[in-house]
């Protein structure tokens, strides 16, 4: 179960990790809403390959 946590906590890391990429390659937040596209994207690409 503890490893559960490990994944997500990962998972969640690695995401802050490419927002904070995003915003210092862009020089502010308007580039946020395409990240949150393309993890939306895959996200409903896992669920459907279940």
């Amino acid at each position: 179960m503890i490893e559960i946590a490990y994944v997500v906590m990962v998972c969640f890391i690695c995401y802050l990790i490419l927002c904070a990429v995003v915003v210092l390659r862009t020089g502010s937040t308007k580039g946020l809403r395409d990240v949150a596209h393309a993890v939306h994207a895959l996200r409903k690409f896992f669920v459907i390959r279940r």
